[in-house]
């Protein structure tokens, strides 16, 4: 009975230890390891408190800046007043581009009156303006400064004085064209300094039509900032002389103070 009772206890003991393993014991029943990397992290798309960094592929690119439309530039225009569309190209006369240097564009608008004046010969004209219009970032512009400018009947014979509006390297530049068989042209140069605006450079010519043309025209150019002033004219021999000198800076006139019509 004694070696029935060993044997027993022998049997109980080794099945009590083969249930007590934690691995199994063969290797074709274990769990197969994964290169991959466990991943712990809940996705980004179900973590809404998850910043994901610039670096991140599927992190949102930046909200640009809104930009102005049509729309606010038409809140430009003052009742009465409608934005003038040039004879010479059939656009309307809205340019852009920086004006002051925070690297939006800005706008430069000429408006015309909608309903006509009288002059002082009986003429019937319609009011012109330029108005400079700052870009306020907030998908708006902020109006600057509006001035007067030539009508349409200021350019003789040769009919709407106006040659255009341009911008570049934070200049606006004005341009008038006209006369008849003696021709005549104008530019305007302004700047915007300390929150003014000023005419820094001035530009006039004149020319017969009957032996020259625009780009052998007498011409005058002032730069107010330097003092720097240029001649170009003919001699009695016909021939091209451009003379240089230096005036000495001159002050500053503000827009406002010049007359431009």
């Amino acid at each position: 009975m004694n070696k029935k009772l060993l044997l027993v206890f022998m049997v109980i003991a080794m099945l009590m230890t083969g249930c007590s393993r934690t691995e199994p014991a063969s290797g074709n029943t274990s769990t197969p390891v994964s290169d991959e990397p466990v991943v712990t992290s809940t996705p980004d798309d179900e973590t809404p408190t998850a910043t994901p960094s610039a670096s991140t592929p599927n992190a949102p690119e930046a909200t640009p800046e809104a930009q102005p439309s049509e729309a606010d530039i038409d809140l430009l225009v003052p009742a009465g007043w409608h934005i003038f569309v040039s004879p010479y190209d059939d656009k309307p006369q809205v340019i852009k581009g920086d004006l002051n240097g925070d690297g939006r564009d800005d706008a430069v608008i000429v408006i015309e009156k909608n309903e006509p004046e009288v002059d002082e010969y009986d003429f019937e004209f319609y009011r012109r303006a330029m108005l400079i219009a700052f870009n306020n970032g907030n998908n708006g512009f902020d109006l600057s400064i509006k001035t007067e400018i030539r009508n349409a009947n200021s350019g003789g014979v040769w009919g709407d004085p106006y040659d255009g509006i341009t911008i570049e390297n934070g200049d606006l530049t004005l341009a008038y064209y006209g006369g008849s068989n003696y021709r005549w042209y104008y530019r305007y140069v302004f700047r915007f300094i300390d929150d003014e605006w000023y005419l820094i450079g001035y530009t006039e010519g004149n020319y017969f039509t009957g032996d020259t043309t625009m780009e052998d025209a007498d011409e005058f150019s002032y730069n107010y900032l330097t003092g720097d002033y240029t001649e170009r004219i003919k001699d009695e021999n016909g021939n091209m002389v451009i003379n240089q000198s230096n005036i000495g800076v001159q002050e500053l006139h503000k827009m406002s103070e010049v007359d431009l019509q």
